[in-house]
């Protein structure tokens, strides 16, 4: 079965520790996203501690109301977390997240 390039691009989301793309790229797959499956894959990345800044600046592309609909009641602080990723000059040079 060959996968379309979107599916190719979100199937990096199954499993990102065996993967040898870099976070950028998979942030950059994270825009192609529909705005709650955004979020959701914000939150999954979010709770792995060493994928926890890429949730955060996941969420920066979020909304808030989307946001409290996957975050629940830890939507504010999420959405205050990741305030600082918003236009991050690091993510539009396309710099390696850590």
């Amino acid at each position: 079965m060959v996968l379309s390039n979107k599916q190719n691009s979100i199937s990096k989301f199954l499993n990102p520790e065996t993967q040898d793309d870099s976070y950028i790229e998979m942030y950059d797959a994270a825009l192609l996203l529909e705005p709650f499956q955004r979020a959701m894959m914000a939150q999954y990345y979010y709770q792995r501690v060493h994928l926890r800044e890429l949730g955060l600046r996941i969420s920066a592309t979020c909304e808030f109301h989307v946001l409290q609909r996957v975050f629940g009641s830890a939507a504010e602080i999420i959405y205050e977390q990741s305030e600082k990723y918003i236009a991050s000059p690091e993510v539009e040079a396309g710099a390696e997240i850590n």
